[in-house]
């Protein structure tokens, strides 16, 4: 895939971020 584990990293951060609201 073309996503870096960095970038998935930010957005997994993002959505967890997202849930716990």
């Amino acid at each position: 895939d073309g996503v870096s584990e960095g970038q998935f990293y930010q957005v997994l951060l993002h959505e967890l971020d997202a849930i716990r609201k």
